[in-house]
């Protein structure tokens, strides 16, 4: 993992950058402007226009809590659950 700063729109960069990257990971700040919805407007934005997979961290973690992870059973997937 690296870290950088920048000062620029932080939804734009973030999309711009998942080009390159593995994988995106945000916290949850909150709803957003859209009522409803569980996710705030940058993951929104992630979601639809990342080109890489984007994980929303949500809530409080539990400490020395699981980590659970979803996979459909192919083979590919199955090395992520090892």
């Amino acid at each position: 993992m690296t870290t950088e700063a920048f000062s620029d729109n932080g939804t734009h960069l973030l999309i711009k950058e998942s080009r390159d990257a593995r994988l995106v990971v945000l916290g949850s700040q909150g709803l957003g402007n859209v009522t409803g919805l569980l996710v705030g407007s940058t993951a929104l934005a992630l979601a639809a226009h990342g080109t890489c997979p984007t994980v929303v961290v949500r809530g409080t973690s539990v400490p020395d809590g699981p980590v659970v992870v979803g996979v459909d059973g192919s083979p590919p997937r199955c090395v992520v659950a090892r």
